[in-house]
Order: structure tokens, then sequence, then C-alpha cells
């Protein structure tokens, strides 16, 4: 075997010294292949013959005439084809091998999105719409040389045309003559060959092509989109009102925006469209013009036919219909039937989509909106209207018009919206205000005013108002940037018909008699009557121990009535209800009386405020009586009673005494410019620093002298002021600067002296907040509760390591996993070795002065004891989790439950898992907590301090009257824990700071002690 394998090399070795020998035209040459130059494929695009250029709107290339053009040639250059045979004869010429082009070929594969090389394409194309392909013939008159097709009959408009070219190429193989030096039997002639030939293909390439651009215009007058947010089937599809009554006034989603959008400059069919993420269908109307006769038209939606009647529908001179392809693009193309002059016309509309994310989402999800008075009666309406008209300020922010629906009984709404922007994270705020037309037809414009720590608006400033939401970038409810402009709401006020509220008081009958009001300190009766406008009086009557208090404004059918308190102090907040105020029951018909004789025996202050019954139709007591609560209306307006005062100066002696006794901002400590603690009478300027997180803070200010005219304040730099009441809080709001100063100005019962205290409220720079918002693992079974110090975690046996990345509610603190600082990147730690281990995250606050620990205690597991679903997989095919959005996506979940890890979560109308949100399903609230699982338990929003009850079976939210662990606590109809007093079905209760109601005991509440029944209810 060696042997024949030396041998064989042997002679391998031989053959290649003799034919290094022979010349090398002996063995013959291979042309390379023919190179196909970009010039080669490069296409040209004429109109009647008239070549056009093209232009670029991003990858696409684009042809464009204004003319009506009859026919499109797109050709190649077939200067470069030649025959085989040339070739033939070039390689024996030149004595050389050679290639070149024998063939280009350019084919249509689809107009408009319909394929032209099938037979359902051909038939809509050609047979229905008229549009025909043939072979380019080069004119007698052209000295160039081209090859490529002619498309004629193009709908008007904007065409998509898809095309593939085929270019042809052919080798030819030369061998030249040989010669034998030794034997001429040998000698060969010269040859060539041709080879077979070579077909290359590109495929799919594209471009535009429109044209009448100038006979368009004006054929669709306009085009309208209605982008739905929630469920469309519930609106009309004539009127763009949602039809279910309870719906329409649910202040939530669905809402309808819609935009009419004007054609693309350069391109008058086509139409662009910017689709928020939160739009759920889109919808369009086409406008076409008086001429245009829509009668026997047929539609073809992104290359196929439609269905009329259901994917779209004509109504006159309108086309509606219906849009799918959000993201991208759709293309209509619109044939319409015999026209008078016996032409069919056909007509390509492109719609593009400009997805907007939802940091660019501006659509309302939540209106907010909380009515000053009446606000738990849901039989008093305000509601925002469910449609929208979209337009865009020459500023570039979006202005979204509508209506909004309010029972004059509210008096005041405060609108607090939840958008689709902010749904997730506190990034914006708003300005409230009501541009309204005045009595002399100017418009003018009303700021909001706080109360009770909102921002109300007065709606029925003028005979036509307009409520102006304008959305700005902000923090904590506070504008940052007060120059950026994000989106404008503009509401048109209809005031609800029916019976109305308004307030109004009469003393002694209001005539001459030696009773009136006045300012406080003032003794002259310089006040007609009682306003709204003014919260505190002096009241002098004609009987220091009797006056007639009488509701003398309008009433609804609410059947409003009044209760007053009376103080023996001017400055205490022991107030008790006057006996005509207690004894004031209802009657047979459930009415109460509107003029009381109050017995002032000797007090120095006395409370009024207007209420109503809010009677529960459905229940009835066991006597057969009717089941109330009474319910607050409006302010309390207080009136000072000088008469009883034990020393109280005479008109000429008013004090000139303008000091303050007591200034406090609760929560913080004074300190003035010398570093002392706390308020000095004679110390004039003040600084305080309260939390970053701030945005108002809680006043009170108690003058020397009680007699003081008054005591006003007003921030620096803005139009906001106040009128402080003695001894009551009042909420200011602070700058969005991080620096609010506030003077005080004090001015004495002579009306001249006065006295000016200025305090400047600092919010410090660095924050205090050490909560987790969320932490996230690269895998596992867990359920992390910001609340929770310890967090279990489940792995697969087999994870070495997981990942952890945990997300701070302030993103300056300083966050370590396990001692590493988190930066932006994953931390990793190792779980070799063990079947526990435990994770420390612990949180510093940004100013240093605090510091929270959670622990994440991991266990491998074997997977067999995770929860699974029914059939054994792990989730379904149309289930999975989004890393990016940090949620389960279930495709087959629409607004409703499912299921994740065994637990039920819910999923809104994008098959998205909800996460920290309440849900409102089956006429029932539910809250999902970070992982979006329900909540159970007590539930404390982050925002208001308001508590809310979960079921821990079912997740419910409970209303009413509750019983944990031999505790009774209510909850109001919104679910909201009540604390402090309430009065309800003629029996006063009270409840503690944490919710628990007092119940047989002694208390000492508001200045007073008080017996608490068995049933909780004060003892007479």
């Amino acid at each position: 075997m060696e042997k024949l394998k030396n041998r064989f090399l042997a002679l391998l070795i031989a053959f290649t010294s003799i034919t290094s020998f022979f010349p090398a035209s002996f063995i013959g040459q291979v042309a390379n292949a023919a190179t196909i130059g970009t010039d080669a494929k490069t296409i040209q695009v004429s109109a009647d013959g008239t070549t056009l250029t093209s232009r670029t709107d991003g990858n696409e290339i684009i042809y464009s005439t204004a003319n009506v053009t009859n026919k499109f040639a797109i050709t190649l250059n077939a200067s470069d084809i030649v025959t085989s045979d040339t070739l033939y004869d070039n390689a024996m010429l030149n004595n050389t091998a050679t290639s070149g082009i024998t063939a280009k070929k350019v084919e249509i594969v689809s107009i408009n999105g319909t394929r032209w090389d099938t037979s359902d394409g051909y038939g809509i194309l050609h047979d229905q719409m008229g549009i025909d392909v043939t072979t380019y013939s080069n004119p007698s008159s052209s000295s160039s040389n081209r090859t490529g097709v002619v498309i004629s009959n193009l709908p008007f408009g904007v065409n998509k045309i898809e095309y593939k070219i085929t270019i042809t190429t052919v080798d030819v193989k030369y061998t030249p003559a040989y010669t034998d030096p030794t034997d001429h039997t040998k000698d060969t002639p010269e040859s060539a060959v041709i080879q077979s030939p070579v077909d290359t293909v590109y495929d799919n390439d594209d471009i535009t092509i429109e044209h009448g651009t100038q006979y368009v215009v004006g054929k669709i007058d306009k085009m309208i989109f209605n982008a739905y947010v929630g469920d469309s089937t519930v609106f009309d599809p004539n009127t763009g009102q949602v039809l279910d009554t309870k719906l329409s006034q649910n202040n939530t989603v669905p809402f309808l925006y819609s935009t009419v959008t004007a054609p693309d400059k350069s391109m008058p069919l086509r139409y662009n469209f910017d689709v928020p993420d939160s739009t759920s269908t889109l919808k369009y109307s086409m406008m076409f013009g008086s001429q245009m006769v829509l009668t026997g038209a047929k539609v073809y939606k992104n290359g196929k036919p439609a269905t009329e009647g259901t994917e779209y529908q004509i109504d006159g001179h309108t086309l509606n219909g219906s849009l799918e392809r959000l993201g991208k693009s759709d293309l209509i193309v619109v044939k319409l039937g015999n026209t008078q002059d016996n032409i069919q016309k056909v007509y390509s509309i492109e719609i593009k989509y400009n997805n907007l994310n939802s940091d660019s989402d501006y659509s309302l999800y939540d209106a907010g909106i909380t009515k000053a008075d009446y606000n738990d009666d849901t039989s008093v309406l305000a509601y925002i209207g469910k449609k929208f008209d979209v337009t865009t300020d020459t500023s570039g922010f979006k202005i979204f018009s509508g209506n909004i629906y309010i029972d004059p009984r509210a008096r005041l709404i405060s609108i607090d919206p939840i958008l689709t922007k902010n749904k997730q994270q506190d990034n914006v705020a708003y300005i409230v205000t009501n541009n309204y037309v005045d009595s002399t037809g100017s418009t003018r414009v009303a700021k909001s005013q706080l109360k009770n720590g909102k921002q109300y608006i007065d709606f029925m400033a003028g005979s036509q108002n307009t409520i102006q939401v304008d959305v700005y970038p902000g923090q904590n409810g506070n504008v940052t940037d007060s120059s950026k402009l994000l989106a404008r709401y503009q509401l048109a006020v209809n005031k609800l018909s029916g019976s109305s509220f308004s307030m109004d008081l009469a003393f002694d009958g209001d005539v001459d008699d030696g009773t009136y009001l006045t300012q406080p300190g003032v003794k002259e009766n310089i006040i007609s009557k009682f306003t709204t406008d003014r919260r505190t009086y002096d009241l002098y009557t004609k009987d220091p121990d009797v006056v007639n208090v009488a509701f003398t404004g309008a009433r609804s059918n609410k059947n409003e009535y009044i209760r007053v308190w009376l103080a023996d102090g001017v400055n205490s907040t022991n107030l008790v209800e006057a006996d005509a105020s207690v004894k004031n029951t209802m009657d047979s018909n459930n009415l109460r009386q509107t003029s009381l004789d109050i017995a002032l025996n000797k007090s120095q202050k006395m409370v009024v405020q207007a209420y109503y019954d809010d009677i529960d139709t459905a229940k009835s007591t066991t006597s057969g009586g009717v089941v109330y609560t009474s319910e607050p209306l409006g302010d309390k307006y207080v009136f000072y009673l000088p008469s009883n005062y034990t020393e109280t100066p005479t008109p000429s002696q008013d004090s000139n005494e303008a000091s303050l006794n007591s200034l406090k901002i609760t929560g913080y400590t004074l300190e003035d410019s010398n570093g002392n603690k706390g308020f000095s009478s004679d110390t004039y300027d003040y600084t305080v620093t309260v939390n970053k997180e701030d945005t108002t803070e809680k006043i009170t200010v108690v003058p020397q002298d009680s007699t003081v005219k008054s005591i006003t304040g007003a921030i620096a730099g803005s139009d906001e002021s106040y009128d402080f009441v003695s001894g009551e809080a009042s909420d200011i709001t602070l700058s969005s600067t991080g620096k609010t100063t506030l003077k005080i100005v004090v001015t004495a019962q002579d009306g001249v002296t006065t006295k000016t205290y200025t305090v400047t409220i600092k919010n410090n720079t660095k924050g205090s907040n050490v909560n987790l918002k969320n932490v996230i693992l690269s895998t596992g079974d867990y359920t992390f509760d910001p609340k929770a110090d310890v967090t279990k975690v489940r792995v697969d046996q087999n994870v070495n390591s997981i990942k952890i990345t945990p997300v701070s509610e302030d993103s300056k603190a300083t966050v370590t996993v396990n001692g590493e600082v988190y930066t932006s990147t994953p931390i990793t730690v190792s779980l070799k070795g063990t079947q526990k281990t435990d994770i420390q995250i612990e949180v510093t606050s940004e100013d240093g002065t605090e510091n929270k620990t959670y622990t994440l205690e991991v266990n491998r597991v074997d997977a067999s004891d995770w929860d699974n679903n029914d059939n054994g997989d792990k989730y379904d095919n149309d289930q999975f989790y989004d890393e990016y959005n940090d949620c389960w996506v279930d495709l087959s979940k629409y607004d409703e439950w499912g299921t994740v890890n065994g637990k039920p979560v819910y999923f809104d109308k994008k098959g998205r898992q909800v996460k920290d949100a309440w849900i409102s399903t089956g006429g029932k609230y539910y809250y999902l907590n970070n992982l979006g699982y329900k909540a159970s338990g007590w539930k404390v929003d982050d925002k208001t301090g308001q508590a809310y009850y979960l079921d821990p079976a079912t997740g419910e939210m409970k209303k009413g009257w509750i019983n944990l662990n031999n505790t009774w606590y209510y909850l109001g109809q919104n679910g909201i824990m009540h604390k402090g007093w309430l009065y309800l079905n003629g029996k006063w209760y009270y409840f503690t700071p944490n919710g628990q109601m007092v119940v047989n005991q002694s208390m000492y509440v508001d200045d007073k002690v008080y017996n608490f029944g068995q049933d909780g209810a004060v003892q007479s």
C-alpha cells in the first residue's frame, strides 16, 4: 500500500512538471462574470413621455406630477444590452474571454398593495379599476434606448408601486489556437464557447408615484380622524356621544378625540396623523366635494376589497371607515361609480401614522372632578363630555376642546385630571382658570382658589364660561417650567337645569332695628347685608341675649337649612351647637325650619354653616323613619359678638395694637435671623425650612388684640393673597422655585396702625424619602410590597445568580445592594452554595437623615413547586412578560381579569397588566399593587393620606360600617375611612385619627368632655 502511494505522488509531480511547459493560451480563458453596476439597474420614471425627478422622504422614493397622467413608464437603460452573438464575435476578434448583459426586465409585483401577478389581484386592478401594465416601446423620436413597462390609468393621488428587476448576463469562454512544435496532428484552432445565461433578480423595490395633484385639490374637503380611548362601541356613530347615561357621566374612559387633518402640503392625498399610545380604535371620515358622487363607489383598503356596511359606510358625500395598521400606514383606494360624463375615476389616499408613546400622550384617563358642595351626592352631577375636538396651536401644543356639565349646586369644582402621560408617575402639573364673559361682554379670567387643600374654580363667574386646564411639566403638583405649555383642555361649561342652592343669611329680619353686621374691629355699620365673599363678621344685635338667624338663600330640592354653633371665647375652638339648631329636626315632610332664634348666652363667637339631609330612600328605620346623613355645604361663616366681650373698647377708643401673639407653621419651628427658635411678637423676620416634597403649608396666626381690623397675607412675586382668621389654620401654596416669601400684615382696630411679619419658607433642596417603589429581579416568583420589610423570592434550583434592580421613589436617594451602590446597572448577587440567600437593600435619603433596609429572602426550589396553570405550561401562548414595560401581557384579554402565577390580575384594553392603580369592574373597586395583584387590608393613598379597606378575601373596596377585631370603622360611599366627628341618622359619633370609633367611654375632644355610649353615639 505504501509503494502504491509513493508511485501516485511521483506521477502527480511529473504531470505538473509537463503542464508547466504548456503556453497559457493552450488551456483556454474563462471570462469573469459580468459586473452589474448601479447604473445598470437604475430606473427612470416618466409621465406621458416626460421624465420625472425623484425626491426622498426618509427611505421613501417619490415621483410626483401635478398633471393628470395617463401613462407612467418605469424603464431601465437598454444601451448596455448586447446579444450572445455579439459577445462571441468580440471574443474571437479580441482573442479574449468576454461577458455582458443580454437582457433586462422590469416586472410589476403590486400596485397599492394589490398583487398584479395573481388572478385575484389582476381582476381588481385591471378589471375593476381599469389599470393596465404593458411592455415599454422606445418612441421613434427618442435617441436613447430603454426597456421596461408602462402602467396606464393609475388612480389619482398616492400610488405605491412594488416592482422587481431581472438582469440576464452571459459569459463567453475563449480558447486560442495551438501549434504543437513536434506533432502538428495535435494542432487546434482558436475557439469561443457561449455559456448558459445567468439571471440576477432584484426583488421588492418600492416607489411612490403621485399624480393629478392639481386636479384632486378640493375633491376631498377634509379628513376627520376619530381616535377612541376605551371601548368605541359605546359611542353613537352619528353624534359621537356615549349612549349609556351612566357611562357618559363617569368622568373616565372611554373618550373620543376628533381631529380635522389637512393633507400633506407636498402630497394633497396624503394625511399624517399622530396616533396616541392609548388609542384603542381609529376611524376616519373623508368629506368629498359636492361634485363627487359616492353612490355605487367601491373601497379597497391596503390592497383588498372592503365590505360596505362593516368596513366602510357611505353617507351622502362622506365616506366613513375604520383603520387598522396603527403605527405604519393605511392606503385607501376609492373607485367612484360612473359619473355624468361617463368617466370612472379612482382616488388613492394614504394615511401615515406617527405613533406617540405614553410620554407624549396627553389624552385624558380620568377628569378628577371634585365638587365643593354635594361631593358625595351622586344626584348632583359634574362630569366631563366624552368627545374632544383636537387642534394644534401655532406653538405646537395640542388643544382639546370639549364640554363639561355641572349642576350649579356644586358651587365650585376642582379638576385634578389623570392623563395617560402621568398615569404611572407624577411628572405634570395643572393650572386651572375660567375664561368667562362678564356683563359688559368682555372676556375675563378667573383664577382658582385654594380650599381644603384643593384648587377650586368658580364655573359660574359669567354668562359664558370656559374652564381652561393648562398642562405643564411638574412635580408633586407644582409647575416646574411655566414656559413650556404641554397641552391645553378647553371645556365649555353647560349648567345643568334643575333646582339650585345659594347661601344667604338674614339677622333679626335685616330691618333697621339695631342689628347689623360690620367688619371685625369696626363699630360702624358699613356692611349692608351678608355676602359669601366674606367669611368673618362682627355682629351687633339689638338684643344681647337672642338673635334670629334665617337662611334666606335659594333652596333646592335638597331642602337646605343652617346649623349654628356658639363659643365662649373669640379664640375658642370648643364649638357647641346652639340649642335651637339641635332641636331643628325634620317634620313629617322631611323638612327643617330655615329660621332659628339663637340664645346667645353671653357667647363671643357664632359659627353658621349650611347643611342638607342626604336621605337613603331605599332604607328606613325600625320605626319607619327615614335613614339619612347630614352633609355640610360650603364655607363656615364666623360672626364675632363684640357686645359680649368682657373688655370691649368703645369706638372712640379704637386700639392701635397690631402685634401678633402667635404665628405657627404646622409641623415646623420658626427661626429668626439670630438663630432663635420660635415666635416672638417683637421680631418680624423669620425663616423656616420645610420638606422638599411640600407644596402647601398650614399657617395659624393669633393677634394680641382680638379686635384687629384685618390680618392679610401675600406671597411675594405672585397674585396669591390670604385673609387670615384668628386661630384658624389656612393653607398657603408654596412657590415652585423652592423659596416662598410670605408677608403677613396686621391692621389694628384704628385702621391706621400696621405691623408686617415676614416668613421665608424654603423647601429643602434634598429629599428625605427612603421608600422603594419596586424591586425588579431577573428571575423568580415574588411579590414586592414597598411597605413590607421582607420579600420572599423563589427561584429554580439551577439558578446560580440573580440580577437586582431596585427602584426608589426618590431618584436621588442612595441605594445599596449588599453594600454595593446601585447606579443604573442591575447588581448581580451569587446564589451558589446555599438554598437560601438573604439580600439586604438599604436606602439612604438624599439629605442623609433617614435610611431604611429591605430584605430579599431568596430560596432555591424545584420548578415543580411553582404554581402552574391547568395544562402544565407555565403560561399559554398569548401570555408573555414585557421586560421593557415591566408587566405581563395577555393578548387574549381586554379589560378583564386573568391569571399570572396562579393569582388573579387585571389586563387593560391592550392586554397589559394593570399595576399600582385603582380599577372599577362589575360596579366594584379594587386596588392592584406594584406587581399587579389585588391589594388587601388597609390601603393608604400616598398623596392624600386617605385610607381605604380592601376585603382580604376578594380585594373589593368596602363601604359603610365595618368591624375589625371588635373595633368599628366607618367608610364613606367613596370608601374613605372617616376621622373625627360624624353626624349620622340623627346621632353624633367620633372617630380617632386612626379611624376607630370611640365607644363606651368619656373623651376630651375639642376642649370639652363627651360621653360615648355602647353604640358609639354621644350621650346627652
